[in-house]
């Protein structure tokens, strides 16, 4: 068995994907296939064999920081270890910019592998820098003010509107990604899925637009912070604090759901907190838009955060609402506790904590946390979607439960009132009396 395979094969078992039984005969496969000439990889074969879907092994490879990627001119395939997003690759052979395959073509006895082609290394271009040279620009009808933080995608600026003078939060695509007809998708992706969008608990979008081959969103200014700026500040918060914000990032999340979007990047750096702390949710870039079943993503990099990834996002599995429960559910810990529940050596390592192992005590770790709320966390956190709440709202309904004092129950059959058990133990007594009685008589 080859290094690769071997690391790889190892991925696949660690994230549940496969277990030592498929992996044999995938391994198996490979040697058949390259006995017959043909270089085929263990994520290939696996899908050859049903074993595993294309996306699944694409999100192997995302962990390991590699990337598909094909020339639009020769459709030439790359694999791109070490990839980064903010850099730009050239074919080698026609010198222009590099597209992410949106397939895994598979080799089997009478097709040969195409994602191993490497005719000459893909030569990666500097990216162009994105400064404070915006401040006092005008896009559209806004005049940006200041920078109020930089992402994966591109900067956020606080803008003006030149009329009404209305403060508007102002997200312009990198200069390096306009050239990438993916990342554009996705950058629109995140203002259609917004725009749909009209909750107090969710940043409202209010436009998107292009100016000078430049790509911006417009959407509504909040002025207070992120969560994840609060954590760093205070790094746990008390537990009916916690329970407010957390209610409130739920309510956002019904409303979405409700329009059949999945957010899938639930995390603290993705919710902002008014100076009255309402939670708002921010960046739908990777939502998937269920009733339309397309899922836009940057394909080859990790779609998510893997500290508050789902057991299903890391094993590149169909999400659903509850995946944002279950996300929501590390907010929560995170909130209450001051800790992430899993924190791996690596990201795999990470994401097969996810995978594999319980959910720690919220108590052992916070001893004034109640019992009810460590319930509510785990049961968020459940392994199987089918465990976990089956909505936002029904986790709301229990956190509410828990703050009347009632019992919350993470799972299992429900109580009987305690006169119900009397009635009954009454009945069987009575019913024990006349048997004596008719059996004296």
């Amino acid at each position: 068995m080859g290094a690769e395979t071997q690391r790889v094969g190892d991925i696949f078992i660690r994230l549940g994907m496969l277990d030592a039984e498929k992996l044999h005969r995938v391994i198996e496969r490979q040697q058949e296939l390259r006995a017959q000439g043909y270089p085929a990889r263990v994520g290939e074969v696996a899908v050859e064999l049903g074993f595993l879907r294309p996306e699944q092994v694409k999100r192997v490879l995302s962990h390991e920081g590699t990337a598909l990627l094909k020339c639009p001119q020769c459709d030439h395939r790359y694999t791109v270890p070490n990839f980064q997003a903010n850099r730009r690759y050239k074919c080698g052979k026609c010198k222009i910019y590099l597209e992410f395959a949106k397939d895994a073509k598979v080799a089997t006895s009478s097709s040969p592998p195409t994602i191993e082609a490497l005719p000459a290394p893909p030569q990666p271009g500097p990216p162009p820098p994105m400064g404070n040279l915006f401040i006092g620009k005008t896009l559209g009808s806004y005049r940006l003010l200041r920078l109020l933080g930089k992402g994966g995608m591109g900067s956020v600026f606080e803008g003006e509107h030149l009329q009404t003078k209305e403060k508007a939060a102002i997200k312009i695509l990198a200069e390096q990604y306009t050239r990438m007809p993916d990342v554009v998708k996705r950058f629109k992706r995140e203002a259609t899925a917004g725009g749909k969008l009209a909750h107090p608990n969710i940043v409202q979008m209010v436009d998107i637009d292009e100016q000078d081959g430049m790509f911006y969103i417009v959407s509504e200014f909040v002025d207070g912070l992120s969560l994840e700026k609060l954590l760093l500040e205070e790094r746990h918060l008390a537990p009916d604090r916690a329970v407010r914000i957390v209610k409130g990032i739920l309510a956002g999340l019904q409303h979405a759901h409700d329009l059949g979007i999945i957010h899938r990047d639930i995390k603290p750096a993705n919710i902002l907190l008014t100076r009255d702390e309402t939670p708002k949710l921010i960046d739908f870039g990777i939502a998937k838009d269920v009733e339309s079943q397309t899922m836009l993503t940057l394909a080859g990099s990790v779609l998510g955060s893997p500290a508050y990834m789902s057991p299903e996002q890391a094993q590149g599995g169909e999400v659903g609402p509850t995946t944002d429960v279950y996300s929501c559910g590390v907010v929560f810990f995170v909130l209450l506790v001051g800790r992430k529940p899993f924190e791996g050596g690596n990201l795999v390592e990470t994401l097969s904590m996810h995978v594999n192992d319980p959910v720690p005590s919220l108590r052992q770790r916070q001893p004034g946390v109640p019992e009810a709320l460590e319930r509510i966390v785990h049961r968020m956190m459940a392994k199987l979607p089918a465990q976990r709440y089956p909505s936002a709202n029904a986790v709301i309904a229990a956190l509410e439960k828990a703050a009347r004092g009632a019992t919350v129950r993470a799972e299992g059959p429900a109580k009987l009132p305690d006169w119900m058990w009397l009635a009954g133990l009454g009945g069987a007594l009575i019913f024990v009396i006349l048997a004596i009685w008719w059996i004296l008589s």
